[in-house]
């Protein structure tokens, strides 16, 4: 169960990695009242990142590792963002028609394209984890995330309706 709770935190920790860096600096800028964009990368100004701050310079912020690199050397994590992408641009599709849609019935049936659209994105993010840890020989981990796959694709029995009588309310 560890394994599982590791491996779905990475899937979230894909999902912000694949976040527009620019929209995240025009973002701070615009919160900050600033007009220049916040430089990102690097160790970022925090009171806990004081001393290492200090140790390297203030003006060498940026001097870190670059993230994009990183995603872009790494052939799983290409594979994550191309995944992203292509639910993104799904996605933004599916609410242009969205906001363009009067009829209550088409618009419900949007909206629930667009939560099979995210379900199936996240289940294919899990399969491919699964295909990664087979492929460096951690068969514990892919069926750990081939049994969550089962369990999240499986769809669940629907309950019988419960039949109250109406004195059952009126006691309280």
């Amino acid at each position: 169960m560890k394994r599982l709770s590791v491996v779905l935190m990475l899937l979230v920790a894909t999902w912000a990695l694949a976040a527009d860096p620019e929209t995240v600096e025009n973002d701070r800028s615009s919160a900050a009242g600033n007009e220049e964009p916040v430089e990102v990368r690097g160790v970022p100004d925090l009171p806990i990142n004081q001393a290492e701050i200090q140790q390297y310079g203030a003006e060498d912020k940026s001097a870190g590792v670059d993230e994009t690199d990183i995603q872009m050397s790494n052939p799983l994590m290409k594979e994550f963002i191309q995944i992203q992408e292509t639910a993104a641009l799904r996605l933004d599709e599916l609410n242009t028609q969205l906001a363009n849609q009067s009829n209550e019935e088409e618009a419900l049936l949007l909206i629930k394209e667009m939560e099979r659209v995210k379900q199936e994105t996240e289940l294919d993010m899990l399969r491919l984890q699964a295909n990664a840890a087979l492929a460096r020989g951690d068969q514990a981990t892919a069926d750990e995330i081939n049994q969550a796959l089962t369990t999240m694709s499986t769809p669940r029995p629907a309950r019988p309706a419960v039949e109250r009588s109406a004195s059952a309310g009126s006691g309280r």
